[in-house]
C-alpha cells in the first residue's frame, strides 16, 4: 500500500472534499502545496474516528444533546440550595426543559437507535417515563403552592433522577454516539444521503463502523491491489478501476441511481463511475462546506492555492460556529462577510473577484461569480466605519424582517450580499425598507440608520458601474450630500413637528416613495417644493442640480425620505 494518497484542486465539489479531508484529519497526517493535498494512508484506520469527532467538535454545542448535558450544574445548584429559591419561574424552566429537550429526545427516532446500540443497564427511556409521574403529579396537586414541603420532596426525588439521566448521557459511548447521530441529520446529510448510515434501511447500528466498511475500507483494498491490467477509469481522478461499481448517485443534487436509471445516459452506457479515492472524498464535502442549524451552507471555491482555500473556508467556519451561539438559523452570507472582513485585515489589496461562491439551501445548491464591482462595494463597505464602533457592512448584520415574503425572518444582510453577487443594485430593497417603516409595519428590526447604509453602498455600486461604461458628463452620487439630504430630511420633519403637524411628514414620505418609485422626478420636486414653501425654507440645490440623472437623483430622494421618516435608532431596532 503507498505511504500516501494524492487529491489535486479541481471542481467546487473535490475542492469542498480537499477542505474537508484538512478539518478532518490531524494537521501531521497531510501535507498540501499550491494544488495538490497529500494524506498519509496510515490514518485511514482511524478515520472514521475523526470524522465524526471533526462535527461533534465544531457543531456538538448547538444541538439538543448538549442542552441535555449543560443542565446538570442548574440541577445541582437547586439541589444545594434545598430548594429554598424554587419559585414557579424555576419550575417552569425545568418542565420546559423536560418536556422539549430530554423527553423529546429520548423519544426521538434517532436516539432510540443510539439506546439500543447501547444496550446498557441503564433504562433510559423507563427513567424518564418515571420522572414524568413524578412531573404529572407536581402539576396535578399544585404541590409549590398548596405544600412547600411535598413539592421539594417530590423535586428532590426528580431532579436526582434527572442528574442519572445526565450521567448516563455524559459515559464516553454516550458522548460518542449521540452527537454523532444527530448531526448526522442535521448537518452531514447535507452533502449526501441514501447510503451507508444514511440509508434508511442500514442494520448496522454502530454508525461508525457502517462508515469505515463503506467509505473508507474499499479504499485500503483498492490502495492494495494492482490496477496494471484494470480496463475502466474514474470519471473525476481518472485512476483506473477493475470494475464500475461507486456513482455520483449518493452526492445530492448531484448524481441519480445508474443501475435504475439508464436512460439517462447516452446509449444506455453511462460512463460516470468513480473510484472508492474519490467517492471517500466525497464523503466528506459536509465537513467542507459551512452550514448552520437550518440547513444552510456556503463554500467559497477560493482556489488560487490550497492554503488559501483553507484559510477562506476556515475563517468562516469560525464566524459561522461564533455566530451559531447566538442564532441557530445564522446567516451563511455574514460568515463570508466575516471571512472576507478577515482577509482584507491581512492585506489591503485582497479581492474576492472572480471567485466562485457556492451556497446551499433547502437541499439545493445556488452558484456565484462574485463580480469585481460587487467586490469592490464589499471592500468599501467592510472598511468604511460607522455607528458604535460598526462598519457600514457589520451594522446589517443583524437587520431583518419578521413574517415577510414567504420566510420566518428574512435577513436584509442576506438580500445586500446577494443582490451585490448579481451586479443587481439595491433601490427596490431600500424603496421596501422604508415604505414598511412609513407604513408602521410590525416586524421590521431595521432604523434608518441601517436604511442610509444600504443608500451608500448603492451609491458606490452606481458610481463604480457609471466608471466601468464610461462615457463624458459622468455624474456620480456624493456620500456627504446623501448625509446632508438626510439631515434635510431630519429639519422638515422637525419643521412640521413645531407646527404640531407631525403625521404631515409621514404622509409627505409615502407619497415621495411612491414619486420615485414610478420615476417621476417632477411629481418628488413638486412635493419638495410644496413642503419648503410651507415652512418657509430654501431647497436643497442637490436635487436641483441632479435632475439631469435619475439614478443619482434617486438616490438622494432616498437619503431625504429616511430623514423624514424618524431617529435614526428605534424601538424596534433595540428589541
Amino acid at each position: 500500500m503507498p505511504k500516501q494518497i494524492q487529491f489535486k484542486l479541481n471542481s467546487w465539489l473535490e475542492n469542498a472534499g480537499i477542505v474537508g479531508l484538512t478539518r478532518i484529519l490531524p494537521k501531521d497526517k497531510y501535507e498540501g502545496d499550491w494544488n495538490t493535498l497529500s494524506v498519509s494512508t496510515d490514518e485511514l484506520d482511524n478515520f472514521a474516528n475523526d470524522y465524526f469527532s471533526f462535527f461533534v467538535k465544531k457543531y456538538g454545542k448547538y444541538i439538543r444533546y448538549q442542552q441535555i448535558v449543560s443542565m446538570k450544574d442548574q440541577l445541582q445548584n437547586w439541589q444545594d440550595d434545598e430548594f429554598d429559591n424554587f419559585d414557579e419561574n424555576n419550575l417552569e424552566i425545568l418542565l420546559k426543559w423536560f418536556d422539549s429537550t430530554l423527553k423529546y429526545s429520548v423519544n426521538s427516532k434517532s436516539y432510540k437507535k443510539v439506546i439500543k446500540f447501547l444496550n446498557t443497564d441503564f433504562d433510559v427511556a423507563n427513567e424518564v417515563k418515571e420522572c414524568n409521574k413524578l412531573i404529572r403529579t407536581l402539576k396535578k396537586k399544585n404541590e409549590l403552592v398548596k405544600s412547600r414541603n411535598e413539592a421539594v420532596r417530590i423535586l428532590k426525588e426528580l431532579t436526582s433522577k434527572f442528574i442519572q439521566i445526565i450521567d448516563y448521557f455524559e459515559t464516553p459511548q454516550a458522548k460518542k454516539y449521540f452527537p454523532a447521530k444527530t448531526l448526522s441529520y442535521i448537518v452531514i446529510n447535507n452533502a449526501w444521503n441514501g447510503v451507508s448510515f444514511l440509508n434508511p434501511q442500514a442494520k448496522n447500528l454502530d454508525f461508525y463502523d457502517d462508515f469505515q466498511s463503506y467509505f473508507v475500507e474499499p479504499v485500503k483494498k483498492y490502495l492494495a491491489e494492482d490496477h496494471s491490467k484494470d480496463k475502466y477509469i474514474c470519471s473525476t481522478c481518472q485512476r483506473p478501476m477493475k470494475k464500475l461499481e461507486y456513482s455520483y448517485g449518493f452526492l445530492n443534487g448531484m448524481g441519480y441511481d445508474l443501475n435504475r436509471k439508464t436512460s439517462n445516459a447516452w446509449n444506455f452506457s453511462n460512463d460516470l463511475y468513480i473510484c472508492p479515492i474519490c467517492q471517500l472524498m466525497y464523503s466528506v464535502v459536509s465537513a467542507g462546506f459551512t452550514y448552520n442549524m437550518s440547513s444552510q451552507g456556503i463554500f467559497i471555491n477560493d482556489n488560487s492555492s490550497i492554503i488559501q482555500l483553507k484559510e477562506s473556508n476556515n475563517q468562516m467556519l469560525e464566524s459561522m460556529t461564533s455566530d451559531l451561539a447566538k442564532n441557530s438559523h445564522a446567516s451563511p452570507y455574514r460568515a463570508f462577510a466575516s471571512a472576507f472582513k478577515n482577509e482584507l485585515a491581512k492585506s489591503e489589496k485582497y479581492t474576492m473577484a472572480n471567485v466562485q461562491v457556492i451556497t446551499y439551501d433547502d437541499s439545493k445548491y445556488s452558484f456565484k461569480i462574485i463580480p469585481a464591482i460587487a467586490s469592490e462595494v464589499l471592500k468599501y463597505a467592510a472598511n468604511k466605519n460607522w455607528k458604535n464602533g460598526s462598519t457600514m457592512l457589520t451594522s446589517l448584520y443583524s437587520t431583518g424582517i419578521q413574517g415577510f415574503r414567504g420566510e420566518n425572518y428574512y435577513s436584509i444582510f442576506s438580500a445586500v450580499i446577494n443582490q451585490l453577487m448579481n451586479n443587481t443594485d439595491l433601490t427596490n430593497l431600500i424603496y421596501t425598507m422604508e415604505l414598511l417603516k412609513v407604513t408602521k409595519t410590525q416586524g421590521c428590526r431595521y432604523s434608518t440608520f441601517n436604511i442610509m447604509s444600504l443608500i451608500c453602498m448603492n451609491a458606490r455600486l452606481i458610481n463604480e458601474i457609471s466608471k466601468l461604461k464610461g462615457g463624458s458628463n459622468i455624474m456620480e452620487v456624493n456620500e456627504d450630500k446623501l448625509h446632508k439630504m438626510r439631515g434635510c430630511g431630519v429639519g422638515i420633519r422637525e419643521g412640521y413637528a413645531s407646527k404640531a403637524n407631525e403625521n404631515k411628514a409621514q404622509t409627505l414620505a409615502y407619497r415621495m416613495l411612491e414619486a420615485l418609485r414610478s420615476n417621476n422626478i417632477e411629481q418628488f420636486m413638486d412635493l419638495l417644493l410644496n413642503a419648503y414653501l410651507y415652512l418657509d425654507k430654501i431647497v436643497p440645490s442637490v436635487f436641483i442640480s441632479s435632475q439631469t440623472d435619475q439614478k443619482v437623483f434617486k438616490q438622494y430622494g432616498y437619503a431625504f425620505v429616511a430623514g423624514l421618516i424618524g431617529e435614526e435608532f428605534d424601538s424596534e431596532e433595540s428589541k
